[in-house]
Order: structure tokens, then sequence, then C-alpha cells
């Protein structure tokens, strides 16, 4: 018997570095065909059919895996956490991108799922163009998995978006690999490219100073003032006047890069900053404000704090939609004011979704009073951003509404009971899966995940 066990672990585990192999080369039909073989020749039908939802999620068809995971979950009556898993993130290996970039953002906010090789991956299929919003979310949840790749995205960059997403999480990545990794990256003919080794470079602990030096001369307006910020970053007494010049830069995405770096300068910045504060740019402006914000400048949120106290209700949702990007849970106060009063549901529901965001002991004391709204919308957006905050006061109502008529809704309530991870929001979960939307059943099987990750038992329905 134990040599039959040992013959079968052995052989197990053979089997899995093929299957593996063959998967991570790209390789999908032949290692579907090798599981499919065992599967017709094996005694134990149960175990090759779930390696063949594990092949069929990992290449990206998702609708197949997650009617083959059903099947399983038929005769079984269990549910396999690791399966479940797989199917969440075998969307990145499809080119449906609608369903990824929603997906992306799910996966980067809950933290808790290995996502960031399977997003890495998928942003190296995408347009330039389309990079940043990836990599912003990527930059939440990378360790040094991805380091590789993501060396490979900043010798791929082409636009200022991605100098601006890529810089710190590959700064972030580089920090104990020391200055050389970055050679090459220096090396490159592209501009982009040269300016994210100079981004990274510059918040070293030890970088090589004639890097700076060298490049602060450079022809390319954008490298010349990297390098700058950099050698600046490392002198006891910066002089920040010599950054004055790129306030006016034509180009947008200098100076939001620039609004950046100088938070780095503390106070000494401020006056630079405050310029930046009034710049024709929603982005640049917004950058601005965050670094002044951090600064600790009472001047930061100055033009939103004015746009909240309008009647236009437009200028409302601005200042209330900025405050939540830009400040934590010590703004909530001024979101309130904005809120009071306002006869448009609009404006509540922006508040109520920068209350949740910004989080705190305010929004927790202000964001139920919204349940009991007239306005059923009002209501239902008021549960679903206290399930955000991890709060169940709403729970009932999510619940209601993940058996919606509308798609959307569905898929909302289902990714607020997914990262609740709420055992009373199991059967819904579970019912998602036969969804007739796939992004419904991808949700899905990412809460179950979840949920079955955070119990010792859950009740089998």
């Amino acid at each position: 018997m134990a040599v039959i066990l040992f013959f079968f672990l052995t052989y197990n585990e053979a089997f899995k570095f093929k299957i593996d192999s063959l998967l991570s080369k790209g390789q999908y039909p032949e290692a579907l065909k090798i599981v499919e073989d065992s599967f017709r020749e094996s005694p134990d039908k149960l175990e090759f059919e779930k390696w063949r939802v594990y092949v069929l999620a990992y290449e990206g068809k998702v609708f197949k895996a997650s009617d083959a995971y059903l099947r399983l979950y038929e005769v079984t009556g269990k549910h396999d956490p690791e399966l479940l898993h797989q199917i969440a993130l075998g969307i990145f290996n499809t080119d449906n991108e609608k369903l990824a970039r929603f997906l992306a953002f799910r996966l980067a906010l809950i933290h808790d799922v290995e996502a960031e090789i399977p997003i890495a991956r998928f942003i190296k299929r995408l347009d330039n163009e389309k990079r940043p919003f990836f990599i912003e979310n990527l930059h939440k949840i990378a360790d040094s998995n991805v380091f590789s790749i993501v060396l490979d995205l900043a010798k791929e960059a082409k636009t200022y978006d991605e100098v601006f997403t890529i810089s710190p999480l590959l700064s972030r990545l580089a920090i104990t690999q020391g200055p050389d990794v970055l050679d090459t990256l220096l090396q490159s003919d592209s501009p982009y490219t040269k300016a994210i080794a100079l981004w990274a470079l510059g918040d070293m602990m030890s970088p090589p100073k004639d890097v700076f030096d060298k490049f602060s001369q450079s022809n390319n307006t954008l490298l010349a003032m990297l390098a700058k910020i950099g050698a600046l970053k490392h002198v006891s007494k910066p002089e920040l006047s010599i950054l004055r010049e790129y306030l006016s830069n034509p180009e947008p995405g200098i100076r939001k890069i620039l609004a950046f770096h100088l938070g780095y300068f503390g106070m000494d910045a401020e006056p630079l900053l405050v310029k930046l504060l009034n710049d024709p740019k929603d982005d640049v402006k917004r950058e601005a404000a965050r670094s002044l914000y951090y600064m600790g400048s009472e001047r930061a949120l100055t033009p939103y704090i004015q746009a909240i106290s309008y009647i236009d209700p437009k200028k409302k949702i601005w200042g209330i939609d900025n405050i939540a990007q830009i400040a934590d849970s010590s703004a909530a106060s001024y979101i309130a004011r904005g809120m009071s009063g306002t006869p448009y549901p609009l404006v509540t529901i922006h508040g109520i979704w920068a209350l949740a965001t910004l989080g705190g002991s305010v929004a927790r004391s202000i964001l139920p009073s919204f349940l009991t709204s007239n306005n059923k919308i009002i209501r239902d957006e008021a549960a679903l951003a206290l399930g955000y905050m991890g709060d169940t006061r709403g729970l009932i109502q999510i619940t209601r509404l993940a058996r919606s008529p509308n798609v959307l809704t569905r898929k909302r309530s289902l990714w607020i009971l997914a990262k609740l991870a709420d055992k009373r929001g199991y059967k819904y979960l579970f019912d998602g899966l036969k969804d007739e939307s796939l992004d419904v059943r991808v949700v899905s099987a990412l809460g179950l995940w979840r949920i079955l990750n955070n119990a010792d038992t859950v009740k089998k329905e």
C-alpha cells in the first residue's frame, strides 16, 4: 500500500510539473490533450476533471471552465478554493479587456489574491495607451515575482503616463536590488525608458552621482528635469529654483511628474506647488494638491473645498470626487458639508462613495443614515458603500441587489459580497456561478474563493 501511495504521489507531482510547464509556455492545447487522455485512461476521473478545469481556466476559457467546475460540484457537493481562484484569474489570459479591467481593479483592491503575475502578463499584451490603469493597480499588490516583467514594461514605455505609473512601481521593486539592475534601461534609445531609470535611481539611497550630472544637460526636457530632481534629493539644502522653468512647460505630463516629485521636498516646495495648483489640466492640479496635502499644507484642498460650496451640482461633484482621490479620512467632514441639504441625488451618491473611499469614523457614522433614505438608489448605494468599507449593516440590501435583473447591479453587489467574505453571502455567490453573464460568474468565483479560504467550514447548500 505504501508503495502504491508513493507511486501515486510521485506521478502526481511529475504530472503537475509537466502541465504547469506547458501552460507557462502558452502550449494550452498540448496541456489539455494530456489531461483529457489521462482522464479517459484513469480510474480517478474526478481528479482529472479537476485538472481539466485548471487547464481551461488558465487558458482563459473561463466560460467552459466554470461549466466544468459546476459539473464537478454537482458530483462532489464540495467547493475547491484553488479551482475557483484559477477561474477568477483565468480572465487575464483572454482578450476580454473590458472584463480584465474590471477584475484587475477588484483584485488589486482586495489584495489577498495572488494576482500580480496574471495582471502583469496581461499588461504586456495591451497597447501602451491602455497600460497605465493596470499598472496603477499592479502597484498595490506587486512583489519581487514580477520584477522582470516590470523591467520589460519599462523597456517598452512610450508615453508620459507610463513613466508616471511604472517608475514608482519599479522604484519600489528595485530598491533592494541596487542601481546596477537599471543599467540596461539607461542604455535604451527610448527617452521614456531612460526617464523611468532616472526616477528609480533618484529614489535610491546611494545612486551613482555621475548619472544625474550626465543627464541634467540632456536636450530632452523630461530627462533633464528628472536628473536635476534626482540630484536635488541627495543634497542637504536643495535649490528648488532650478525646477521653476518646468512649471510652464507645454507638456502636461512633465508638469504632472514635477508635481509628484515636489512633494518630496516638504514645505520648501510649497510656492512651486501652489502655482501648479492653478494649472489648467485637472491631472496636474490634482497631483499638486496631493503633494501639498501630504506635506501638511493648508492650501492643498482649497479649490475643491470652494467647489463643494457652490450650488451647481457639477462643481460640487468635481470637488467631492477630487477630495476623495487626494485626501484621507480626516477630510471626510468636507464631503459631509458638501452633501448636506443638497436636493440633487447624484451629489449625494458621489458623496456616499467619497466617504466610503476615505473611510474612518466620520464615514461610518454618516453612511448608515442613508440606508433609510426615501430614494431607493441612495439606499442601495449606501448599502454597497458600507459593504465596501467592510461594514455589514447593509448586508440584507446587498443580498437583494445580488438578485437584481440588472447585470451591472448583480456584478457590483456580488463584488461587495466577495470583499466582505461573509458566509451569509455564500449562496448568492454560488448562484452567481451559474449567471448568464461571464462578468458575474468570474466575480462570484473570486468571492467564493475568498469565503472558502477565510472559513474552516461552509454550510453546504
